[in-house]
């Protein structure tokens, strides 16, 4: 893999876990919250007296009424679920020092439970990136060490117009190699390349194929480089996996 194809992995990888750790520190802090809460909570019926589900200046709410040691509360909880109506009664936690402070008990672990997934997902994701690194890591080393190398003729060099990343499309070196017994020729491509690369027309670059299936090769561009860096150029990528 090219370092900048490696560089642009490994931030989406670091990125992708930053939001899994972010959903999943959300996620472990309100389900404290809640867990404390109930710690110094009771439970007690309430009637709903007004809903509002439309998204006005005040959000979605419910407006409730509860009784608690004979004194009547009035509450606006800022949620709106569409099985309650004006009239349902709904189990409600409240504070035993502040009664004015409560949580509905239905949906009392919905937050910390959303975040949790959505942190989860994310970081499935990583896992999955990470093997996905690895695993074109092992099969360009096994290409190398048990391919076929052929020395293709490089023939050009075009843009991958099905990729864009940064605003801009990503180039691949194009090569041949006419086999000398079967006169096939096969055509080979390069990885994504971020920057555009010299003139390498008629440059011979390695080409390490699978016996058994030659769709399934590794173009070394690594060895490009000392030829160019004899030539006065420098290629701006290491190494790469098509």
């Amino acid at each position: 893999m090219s370092q900048e194809n490696n560089n642009i992995l490994k931030f989406c990888q670091l990125f992708v876990l930053l939001v899994s750790v972010i959903f999943l520190g959300f996620a472990t802090l309100s389900s404290m919250s809640a867990h404390n809460f109930v710690k110094h909570a009771k439970t007690v019926n309430a009637t709903i007296t007004g809903v509002n589900c439309r998204e006005d200046t005040h959000g979605p709410h419910i407006t409730i009424s509860y009784d608690v040691d004979d004194k009547n509360y009035q509450k606006t909880i800022y949620k709106c679920w569409d099985s309650w109506y004006e009239g349902k009664e709904i189990s409600i936690l409240y504070d035993v020092e502040k009664p004015s402070k409560v949580r509905i008990q239905e949906n009392l672990y919905f937050q910390s439970t959303v975040f949790g997934l959505l942190g989860s997902l994310f970081l499935i994701l990583t896992i999955i990136m990470v093997i996905y690194q690895q695993q074109m890591q092992s099969k360009r080393q096994k290409l190398i060490t048990e391919g076929n190398r052929v020395d293709a003729t490089i023939i050009g060099c075009t843009t991958n117009n099905k990729v864009k990343i940064y605003g801009k499309h990503p180039y691949q070196i194009e090569a041949t190699y006419e086999d000398l017994f079967s006169k096939a020729v096969y055509h080979f491509q390069s990885h994504n390349i971020y920057h555009n690369p010299p003139n390498m027309l008629g440059m011979c670059v390695p080409v390490y194929v699978n016996p058994n299936n030659s769709k399934d090769y590794y173009m070394d561009l690594l060895s490009l480089r000392n030829q160019l860096i004899e030539k006065g150029t420098e290629l701006e990528i290491v190494e790469g996996h098509n």
